[in-house]
C-alpha cells in the first residue's frame, strides 16, 4: 500500500532525527481509521496506538507526516491523558477544549519545530501567543482569551476505541456526554498503568538497598501464609524415626532445593525506597525458610542468589517489567515450588504457568487491581 510505503519513509525520518525514539516507535501499532480527522495517539491493551486518517496524510509530505508523529509522540511523554495532570489542570480552568489546546500549545511551542508540521496544527503564533510557554501558561493565556481556545481531541480520541454498534447507541443518549467522560476515565487509567508497565528492553541500572523497618500489613499476612506452607515436609522415608509409632515412616525434607524462592521486580517502576521495603520483607520472612533464593527481574532476569539475613545487596535493573522469563526460569528449576512475587503490580500477568503455593505482595500505591489466576495476593 502508498501509505504504508510514506509512513516507513516518514519513520526512518523520525528516527534520524531523535534515535532514542526507536524502541518506542517499532513497538507502537499504526491503524487507519477514517473517523479519526487528521493523527492522534491512544492506549490499548497496554499498547501505543497511533491512529491515521489515510486522507489526512495524503496531502502531507514524508518530512510533515514525520513531525505529525512526533508530535503525537510528544502527547504520550509528557503525560498529556494522565488523570493528574487533567486534574491540576483543571483547577486553574475547567474547560476540556482549552486543556486540549494547551496540550497542542506546548508540544508545538517547545519541542516540535513548526516547519515540519503541516500548516493547520495548532501553532502559538497563529493565535498570537508566545513560545517556549508550558501547558499551565498556555492555559492561563487562554482563560484571558477564551476565542483563542481550539476544538478538543478527546472525542475523537475516544471514539476511535469505540465499536459501530456502541456509536450507534451513544448517537441517541442523552447520557451521552457523562459516557464519554467515563470512558475517557478508562481510557486515561489504561495509559496510566501503560506508562508504568511500558518498555521491552531491559536495564543495568545498579541501585544500592538501604535498611528500613518492614511493613506490619505484608508481615502479618506473609508470616501467616509461608508458616502453613514451609512447615509441611516434602516426603516421607523409613531413615527419619516417626514421633508416633516406630511402624510408620518419618518425614523429611528433599536435600539440595531451597524452600522458599522470591521473585523480586527492579523495574524502572519501583523506587529505590520500594526496592528497599522489599529487602526488609525479604529480611523478616527469611527465618521461616531453611533456604531463600532471591531473583531479581525486570524483563530480563539480573541477580540470582541465596539470601542470607541482614544483606544489603547492590541490585541492578530498571528496565520495562514483563516476568516471563523468569517464571520460565522457575519451572525449570522446579515443578513444585514456594513462591513470593514483590512488586508493585504494574506488569502483565505471566503467560508461563507454575506449579506450587505462589503469593503475589504488592504495593498498596501500585496496581492494586491485578489479578493473577489461581495465586494469592495481598496487597499491603
Amino acid at each position: 500500500m502508498q501509505n504504508d510505503r510514506r509512513m516507513d519513509d516518514a519513520i526512518k525520518i523520525l528516527i534520524d532525527q531523535d534515535f532514542a525514539l526507536t524502541c518506542l516507535i517499532y513497538d507502537t501499532k499504526y491503524i487507519y481509521d477514517d473517523n479519526i480527522p487528521t493523527m492522534c495517539v491512544t492506549i490499548f491493551r497496554n499498547k501505543i496506538h497511533i491512529r491515521i486518517n489515510p486522507s489526512f496524510i495524503d496531502s502531507l509530505s514524508e518530512s510533515e507526516i514525520a513531525g505529525v508523529l512526533y508530535h503525537e509522540f510528544s502527547h504520550y511523554f509528557l503525560g498529556h491523558l494522565l488523570p493528574k495532570n487533567w486534574a491540576d489542570m483543571r483547577i486553574v480552568f475547567d474547560n476540556d477544549d482549552a486543556i486540549s489546546t494547551a496540550h497542542e500549545l506546548e508540544i508545538n511551542g517547545n519541542i516540535v519545530p513548526l516547519n515540519i508540521l503541516p500548516e493547520d496544527r495548532t501553532s502559538y503564533d497563529k493565535l498570537g501567543l508566545p513560545a517556549d510557554k508550558s501547558r499551565i501558561e498556555y492555559l492561563k493565556l487562554l482563560k484571558e482569551n477564551p476565542q483563542k481556545i481550539q476544538p478538543s481531541m478527546i472525542i475523537n480520541i475516544i471514539l476511535g476505541e469505540l465499536t459501530e454498534e456502541e456509536l450507534k447507541n451513544l448517537e441517541n443518549n442523552p447520557n451521552a456526554q457523562e459516557i464519554m467522560r467515563k470512558i475517557l476515565e478508562e481510557h486515561i487509567e489504561k495509559i496510566k498503568l501503560a506508562a508504568k508497565v511500558a518498555g521491552s528492553k531491559t536495564s543495568n541500572l545498579a541501585r544500592n538497598i538501604e535498611k528500613v523497618e518492614a511493613r506490619i500489613a505484608w508481615k502479618n499476612h506473609i508470616n501467616k501464609m509461608l508458616r502453613l506452607k514451609l512447615s509441611q515436609k516434602d516426603d516421607r522415608s523409613w531413615a527419619s524415626q516417626n514421633r508416633r509409632s516406630s511402624n510408620l515412616p518419618g518425614q523429611m525434607r528433599k536435600a539440595n532445593k531451597p524452600d522458599l524462592y522470591i521473585l523480586v521486580d527492579v523495574s524502572g517502576s519501583i523506587s529505590k525506597e520500594l526496592l528497599s521495603q522489599f529487602f526488609a520483607e525479604i529480611d523478616r520472612i527469611a527465618f521461616l525458610a531453611k533456604e531463600v533464593v532471591v531473583i531479581t527481574v525486570d524483563t530480563e532476569i539480573h541477580e540470582e542468589f541465596i539470601y542470607k539475613r541482614g544483606q544489603l545487596p547492590k541490585i541492578h535493573g530498571g528496565g520495562g517489567t514483563n516476568f516471563d522469563k523468569a517464571f520460565e526460569h522457575l519451572k525449570e528449576k522446579k515443578t513444585n515450588l514456594n513462591l513470593v512475587v514483590l512488586t508493585d503490580g504494574f506488569v502483565s500477568v505471566p503467560e508461563i504457568k507454575l506449579h506450587g503455593f505462589v503469593l503475589w505482595c504488592i504495593d498498596e500505591k501500585g496496581n492494586t487491581k491485578l489479578e493473577v489466576p489461581d495465586h494469592k495476593i495481598i496487597i499491603g
